[in-house]
């Protein structure tokens, strides 16, 4: 709950971006889980982090009448991701798209 007047900063990941032949393949792997799914058959199954997407739109319905005052792309997506945020003008050429909300409870 955001109380009214409040504000929240919070990142997603948006989409994953798949212009070429190579991220595609990537994608797929990470839906299809193959060696995950192969672990678990063999009885050495380990909890696997899966990445999920959140549209922007999904986003702002979900806020209901809070307001979303600014929206960046982040480079917390990215592979070799250190915890230090960056921000940048346009969406990466390829892999998720993380973006970052900042949102106001109206008063």
């Amino acid at each position: 709950m955001l109380a009214p007047g409040g504000m929240l900063v919070f990142g997603v990941q948006d989409t994953f971006s798949t212009p070429n032949i190579a991220s595609l393949i990537s994608r797929a792997r990470m839906i299809l889980r193959i060696r995950s799914r192969i672990r678990s058959l063999l009885g050495n199954a380990q909890a696997d982090m899966q990445m999920h997407c959140l549209p922007e739109r999904a986003v702002r319905r979900a806020l209901g009448s809070a307001r979303v005052v600014d929206v960046r792309f982040t480079n917390t997506a990215e592979k070799d991701f250190n915890g230090r945020l960056a921000y940048s003008d346009q969406a990466p050429a390829s892999g998720f798209v993380g973006k970052q909300y900042c949102v106001v409870k109206q008063a």
